[in-house]
């Protein structure tokens, strides 16, 4: 017996280590995860403030951005949430995000170009980069295929049009050939007969 009770005390003693272990590392990913929402939150709200401080209308212009970056203080809330990259790294961002190259970005770029230069490199940091490209891939093909459709419904009025007119100027083609025969005929009629040369 004392054997058997020595397996069942082992026993229960690895269970209860196994759902100590379980529940610690439960634990641990929820602070993880607490943790990273509160960085989240003062990332965003760091990124917020420099955005709003250096755009116009919700749109940042590249000479606003670079007077952003002139600021010790706007430059310190930058590479705090950028991890200390270098100043000429962070004006090469605009350029980066500027992908229009119009010279402006909107808060949605610009507070997800720091949120790419923040994210390791891990598979779901691909998914992320795999369906952002997806969507904005998306987007293009339908407003493509909207324009196609436009093209179409265009070309199909320039061709009613088209017909029209050659219709309005067969007529009046026509018109004119009636008159200027009519013309003839009182001519011949009157005796005003043309003469040979």
């Amino acid at each position: 017996m004392t054997a058997a009770v020595a397996i069942a005390v082992a026993g229960t003693f690895s269970i209860t280590i196994v759902l100590v272990v379980v529940f610690v590392r439960q634990l641990q990913e929820r602070k993880d995860e607490e943790k990273a929402e509160r960085l989240r939150q003062k990332v965003t709200q760091s990124l917020s403030e420099v955005f709003m401080a250096a755009s116009k209308d919700g749109v940042m212009e590249k000479q606003d951005y670079i007077e952003i970056i002139s600021s010790p203080y706007f430059l310190r809330k930058l590479q705090s949430v950028a991890n200390m990259r270098p100043i000429p790294d962070l004006l090469r961002m605009f350029d980066w995000l500027d992908v229009t190259n119009k010279g402006s970005i909107n808060q949605e770029d610009f507070m997800a170009g720091f949120d790419w230069l923040n994210e390791n490199v891990t598979g779901k940091s691909l998914l992320k980069l795999q369906t952002s490209a997806r969507h904005r891939c998306r987007k293009i093909e339908t407003r493509a295929q909207a324009l196609r459709h436009e093209i179409d419904a265009a070309d199909g009025m320039i061709a009613r049009r088209t017909q029209e007119m050659e219709t309005i100027l067969s007529d009046v083609l026509q018109r004119i050939e009636d008159k200027l025969l009519a013309y003839l005929v009182i001519y011949a009629f009157l005796g005003f007969g043309f003469q040979s040369v």
